[in-house]
C-alpha cells in the first residue's frame, strides 16, 4: 500500500493505529467472556456457558484461536502502556505490528495466566 504512493504515511500510521487500538479493545472483551468447560476428559456440556472456541467460531467472521489468543494477550496491556508503545512507534519513525505489540505485552499475559 504504502509503495504504490496512493496514501501519505501519516494516513497509513492513522489507520494501522486504529487496527492495533481495535485488537487492543477486542482483547479486552474477549477476556470477558464466560467460559465453559472445553472438549476434554469427561466432555462436560454446559449448555449455560458454551465453549470459548464455539463462541470464537460463531461470530461473523469467525474469529482463529490462534488470533483470538494474540487479541488477548495485547488486551491485557493497560491503555497507559499500549499509548507508550504507540508513540515509541512514532519516534522511530515505524508501523505498529501486531509482533510490536505481543512483544510489549508480554510482562502483563504473563502476570494475568498465572492468576
Amino acid at each position: 500500500m504504502r509503495d504504490a504512493g496512493l496514501y501519505s504515511r501519516d494516513q497509513i500510521r492513522v489507520i494501522n493505529e486504529t487496527r492495533m487500538w481495535a485488537f487492543w479493545k477486542l482483547g479486552k472483551l474477549l477476556a470477558k467472556v464466560d467460559r465453559g468447560s472445553g472438549p476434554g476428559r469427561g466432555k462436560k456440556v454446559d449448555v449455560l456457558h458454551p465453549s470459548f472456541r464455539a463462541f470464537i467460531a460463531a461470530l461473523d467472521p469467525p474469529l482463529d484461536g490462534n488470533r483470538a489468543k494474540e487479541h488477548q494477550r495485547i488486551g491485557t496491556m493497560p491503555q497507559r502502556e499500549m499509548e507508550k508503545a504507540i508513540a515509541q512507534a512514532h519516534k522511530v519513525d515505524e508501523d505498529l505490528t501486531i509482533s510490536g505489540l505481543l512483544r510489549t505485552a508480554r510482562p502483563w499475559w504473563y502476570k494475568a495466566s498465572r492468576q
